[in-house]
């Protein structure tokens, strides 16, 4: 940082805590049996505001933060509901560049979503709780980020928004394949955009990745039987989906786990991926799916099953 850049943001800083003194003794100010009480409030709150400015300008982001909240508060008892919760947000916003102040971003925008669900402003509470999500994506906290996308995807739903809500539990089932291994869930979900892509023609074309995707985590789970079962559900969903490659291929997947057939599992998913090359997700789901085969064959010779390897090294299965 320049030296002059730095005395910018020194002076900013000095400014910030000038104004929150003024807020301060605005704030203290006595009236007579309250009268004129919200004036002086709507007067402090300006001055909590004007200090978060400077604050942010002095790049002091959780003072910012401390800064704006003071002033919704007053705002709030002034009557002024719009600029109480857009501090509120100025206040979140101001977290969230703090690093170390991820968890104070989280509950006060949870405030935000609190006002707008009051105030009936739906959208603006989806905004603020894809802003969560995406701080505890970018946390690795993955648990808590699907949590957080699920009552996205369902307030998306009651706000009659479904390319949206589509869109986010796309992302909440590949956090939960990829990260939690919440395949069973995982399989709910891409079952659900399966059926939903159906009941448009535009949304016909992703309707067999979808229920492709829905297969293989029930082949993650080595569950034979539910696999078999979802082939034909996804045949009663899309009655396109029995002659299509995708379901050529599961079928292969089916027999080679019926049989304990780790070779010709391995077969099936090399000539598709000749022709529709496997995400790293896809391949994956077929290396869990994979595993169930080698159990098998294991406990059948009184082998010992468990190479960590599996999970990193792909250029077997195909």
């Amino acid at each position: 940082m320049s030296g002059t850049l730095k005395s910018a943001h020194d002076e900013a800083k000095r400014r910030g805590d000038a104004l929150i003194k003024e807020a301060e003794s605005r704030k203290s100010t006595w009236t007579p049996f309250g009268f004129g009480r919200s004036a002086v409030d709507a007067e402090a709150a300006e001055k909590f505001k004007m200090a978060g400015n400077q604050y942010k300008l002095g790049n002091c982001f959780e003072e910012a933060g401390n800064a704006y909240l003071k002033a919704s508060e007053n705002f709030k008892k002034s009557d002024e509901k719009l600029e109480a919760t857009n501090s509120v947000v100025e206040a979140a916003q101001c977290y969230k560049k703090d690093p170390l102040c991820l968890e104070k971003a989280i509950s006060t925008f949870q405030l935000a979503i609190e006002d707008y669900n009051m105030a009936g402003r739906f959208s603006r509470s989806c905004q603020y709780l894809k802003e969560i999500a995406e701080i505890y994506e970018t946390s690795e906290n993955w648990e808590n980020a699907a949590q957080a996308y699920e009552q996205l995807a369902s307030m998306y739903s009651s706000d009659n928004k479904s390319s949206q809500e589509l869109g986010i539990l796309t992302k909440m089932a590949g956090i939960m394949c990829e990260k939690l291994e919440l395949y069973r869930e995982a399989a709910t979900i891409y079952k659900q955009l399966g059926t939903k892509a159906m009941e448009s023609n535009l949304g016909k074309f992703s309707a067999k990745g979808h229920l492709m995707l829905y297969l293989l985590c029930l082949n993650a789970l080595g569950d034979c039987v539910a696999l078999s079962e979802g082939v034909e559900t996804c045949k009663s969903i899309d009655y396109s989906f029995g002659n299509s490659r995708e379901c050529e291929f599961i079928t292969k997947l089916v027999k080679a786990v019926e049989e304990n057939d780790e070779a010709e599992y391995a077969t099936a998913c090399a000539e598709f991926d000749n022709i529709t090359p496997l995400d790293s997700m896809k391949t994956t789901l077929l290396l869990k799916g994979r595993k169930s085969i080698q159990c098998i064959t294991l406990d059948e010779t009184g082998g010992e099953y468990g190479n960590d390897d599996d999970d990193h090294d792909h250029s077997d299965l195909l």
